[in-house]
């Protein structure tokens, strides 16, 4: 079968499940050369299969055109993988040339969220009609979509991964260890945020729920933010205007996998207060529950990984009470529960967010 993939940027975290297509399909590859936020790539000369870099080219932030797209239909392949750009104009020309011919394709996409308007939610209806399947991250995009007219048979939940089979290699070597006693020099709780430090992270809220929670509980809780971004010097700002900079580690960005499992690993909790997204696969991949807000509107697929009380917590959208009271209400259950809880975070990554499981997926799809 000749394949042929296309994707917005060879993004580092789909390294695992892009090498595994590329082993198991003769796929030539389609990426995009940039985005419009900076994200690391990986080397797209480890792949087999032919890649072509195409150029992006966004007009007003919104709307995209992938110069050569149009092309592709000209080409011969027997199926089609592509990434649900719906803001791509490029990409629903490329559609519907493929729905006139005929051609198979699939639309990896995180479809609906349930704030759409009428008409966009009309428009991605027709979207997703000129494909053969679609891919969606988890099940309750599924069920907009469903509700919304797109029938149930076309859509398989594919859910997420990240590089799993290395990650996993250093779940098995990682331990306990000092790295938080030794900065803070303190043995307190500690809570963990990476990512990004952009607005949509609402990283504030923490540092706001952490204050209150100073304030009304006691000052032993410690805050690690892993990252960087636009909105670092503000939150630094904001801690020392709290007085709180005693308590804050910001270690920076890394992508050292061994460093981040170590953090994970001796984190009390993961609290995003914004949309999670992969930080709660990464979190819980080494045992760290997450906390996140509840209005799954606004939320990344990835929340589904969470089990509310088992593997972390949900809290009111925007709501400092709601998060400080989470927070201490998850420590008090975590301080009895901690192997048990480890084990259920490994559980649900192992089952179903991993590039293994993804594969049987689209094998099962493109069969």
């Amino acid at each position: 079968m000749k394949l042929a993939l296309i994707y917005n940027y060879p993004l580092h975290y789909r390294e695992a499940i892009f090498k595994k297509i590329d082993v198991e399909y003769d796929t030539d590859f389609y990426f995009g050369d940039k985005l419009q936020e900076r994200i690391k790539g990986f080397d797209v000369n480890q792949l087999r299969g032919e890649v072509k870099i195409l150029k992006n080219i966004l007009f007003k932030k919104r709307v995209l055109w992938r110069k050569g797209l149009v092309n592709i239909s000209l080409k011969k392949y027997d199926k089609y993988i592509v990434l649900g750009e719906f803001h791509n104009l490029s990409l629903w020309l490329l559609l519907i040339i493929l729905k006139i011919r005929g051609k198979d394709v699939y639309n990896w996409t995180h479809g609906c969220y349930g704030k759409e308007g009428k008409i966009i939610m009309i428009l991605k209806k027709i979207f997703y009609s000129l494909n053969t399947g679609v891919l969606v991250y988890g099940e309750y995009a599924k069920k907009i979509m469903i509700k919304n007219g797109v029938k149930e048979r076309k859509i398989s939940v594919i859910y997420n991964s990240l590089d799993y089979d290395h990650q996993k290699k250093m779940r098995e070597e990682v331990s306990y260890s000092d790295i938080y006693s030794t900065h803070f020099e303190n043995n307190y709780d500690v809570l963990i945020f990476s990512g990004r430090l952009t607005k949509v992270k609402d990283i504030s809220i923490l540092i706001k729920a952490h204050k209150y929670m100073v304030d009304n509980y006691g000052d032993n809780i410690n805050v690690v933010i892993v990252g960087d971004g636009d909105e670092k010097a503000s939150l630094i700002a904001e801690v020392e205007r709290n007085s709180l900079t005693k308590r804050y580690w910001f270690y920076g960005e890394t992508y050292d996998e061994r460093t981040i499992a170590e953090l994970y690993y001796n984190a009390s909790i993961c609290v995003s207060p914004g949309n999670v997204g992969l930080t709660a696969m990464h979190a819980m991949m080494y045992g760290c529950p997450v906390i996140t807000h509840s209005d799954f509107k606004f939320q990344m697929p990835e929340y589904e990984v969470i089990e509310n009380g088992k593997t972390g917590m949900f809290f009111e959208k925007s709501s400092i009470h709601d998060l400080a009271h989470c927070i201490k209400e998850w420590l008090k259950y975590s301080s009895k529960n901690r192997g048990f809880i480890r084990r259920e975070c490994f559980v649900k990554i192992d089952k179903y967010y991993n590039p293994h499981y993804q594969m049987r997926v689209i094998k099962k799809v493109l069969c």
